[in-house]
């Protein structure tokens, strides 16, 4: 019986790790998008901004972008290179790279570690905390 448990949950696993390499291998999909005369925006829902205007239904390029100040992951439609400023962070760099459809945090770059922060990221994580010399007692 535990044995049967334990098949079940690594197919479920394996199941998962082949869906995140598919996604990992997507990092532009044509979608249809509605698409604004007036403010001359893309947008995959309507926007209650633009009740009023012309909006027409198009097929466009979706592409998946991440933020190399705060690597925040985002997407634009209908664009080769993202226009405007992360919309996390607002860095005027405006410093971006492609990314794929999957969050996965082995893409992103791993940060140095800040001891006082309360929560370390998952590539951080220090499980014996701060690593100190071989004698806190030792002296210069």
């Amino acid at each position: 019986a535990e044995f049967e448990r334990l098949t079940g949950v690594m197919d479920q696993l394996e199941r998962r790790d082949q869906l995140v390499q598919k996604l990992e291998a997507v990092t532009k999909l044509q979608v249809t998008a509605l698409h604004c005369k007036e403010c001359a925006r893309f947008s995959e829902r309507r926007d209650p901004h633009c009740r009023d205007h012309t909006v027409t239904r198009v097929s466009t390029t979706k592409r998946w972008w991440q933020c190399l100040h705060c690597n925040a992951h985002f997407t634009t439609l209908g664009v080769i290179f993202p226009s405007r400023r992360c919309p996390r962070c607002n860095d005027p760099g405006m410093a971006f790279r492609a990314s794929s459809m999957a969050m996965s945090s082995g893409s992103s770059k791993a940060r140095k570690p800040d001891p006082n922060s309360a929560v370390a990221l998952r590539e951080n994580f220090l499980p014996r905390g701060v690593e100190q010399g071989f004698s806190l007692n030792s002296g210069p």
